[in-house]
């Protein structure tokens, strides 16, 4: 990341939930995303978690932006998610996985997330990632201003997962340079991201 001296800002992370619906053969049961939902999704057979398992982000520390890396094990409210060699089960997180607050331009971070299938049959998973950005009264903030912030996922298109495997990926998140470190206003904004899988039964077809 970027270090930029002499400026006094701060940022903070909260992480939370990102679940999705299933679909089964040709029936559907579909688990809608709630506040209290849990991110593993049973139906017959089928079971997948939503883990984070690395949180990383710019913060200010004597005037000058390092990147820190957050111990999920020992942190809260990660560490009371945490399961050993899987991270923050994301089912008991609330609030967008990632929160940044008086972000400066060129500062940002990155999450790593982890999709494992605990089922007895094969998934394909898919990863929606959204951005919401809000200026210090609350109102959202419109174009372009909204675009400077940019979010790039790694995980862009389906992936098979196979029985008692798992598929990782990543979310990279900066606010752009062109944003203009002489704006103050950006230092006074809010910006969410928020992961969300959903995880389709693969069924085999009778001839």
């Amino acid at each position: 990341m970027k270090r930029r001296n002499k400026i006094i800002i701060a940022a903070s992370l909260v992480a939370a939930i990102g679940v999705a619906g299933v679909t089964i053969g040709t029936t559907t049961a579909l688990f809608s995303r709630t506040q209290n939902a849990n991110v593993h999704i049973q139906a017959g057979s089928l079971n997948v978690g939503f883990y984070l398992t690395e949180l990383k982000y710019d913060t200010v520390v004597d005037g000058e932006i390092v990147e820190k890396t957050v111990d999920l094990q020992n942190t809260e409210p990660y560490k009371s998610a945490f399961i050993a060699g899987k991270g923050a089960d994301l089912g008991k997180l609330t609030n967008p996985i990632a929160t940044i607050e008086k972000i400066f331009p060129t500062m940002g971070g990155q999450y790593t997330f982890m999709v494992y299938n605990s089922s007895d049959i094969a998934v394909n998973a898919n990863i929606v990632t959204t951005k919401s950005c809000f200026w210090s009264d609350g109102s959202p903030m419109g174009s372009p201003e909204n675009e400077k912030f940019v979010v790039t996922p790694t995980w862009t298109e389906s992936k098979k997962i196979s029985p008692s495997a798992y598929e990782t990926g990543t979310i990279s998140f900066v606010l752009d340079e062109s944003a203009g470190s002489e704006n103050p206003s950006y230092e006074s904004t809010s910006y969410h991201i928020d992961s969300v899988l959903t995880a389709t039964q693969i069924t085999k077809q009778s001839n």
